[in-house]
């Protein structure tokens, strides 16, 4: 993302809301903050995977997550 626009439409695909609601429903400096706030994996290796937390893996990825500790999430 490299514009406003870009970062509207991550937020649309995200959240499922339309972009008509993102730019007149809801204030944008409360969407950087909620998107600035929502969960997320970085990695900066090459090769690593990248997961989406889903209802139907939620469980096994933060059960993961907590095998791993803070090494997968400060590397």
């Amino acid at each position: 993302m490299h514009s406003t626009l870009g970062r509207r439409a991550s937020i649309c695909k995200e959240l499922g809301w339309s972009l008509d609601f993102v730019e007149h429903g809801i204030s944008y400096a409360k969407l950087q903050m909620m998107m600035m706030d929502m969960p997320r994996i970085v990695s900066r290796k090459k090769g690593e995977e990248h997961y989406t937390v889903t209802d139907d893996n939620a469980e096994e990825l933060f059960g993961m997550l907590a095998a791993r500790g803070n090494r997968m999430i400060n590397r």
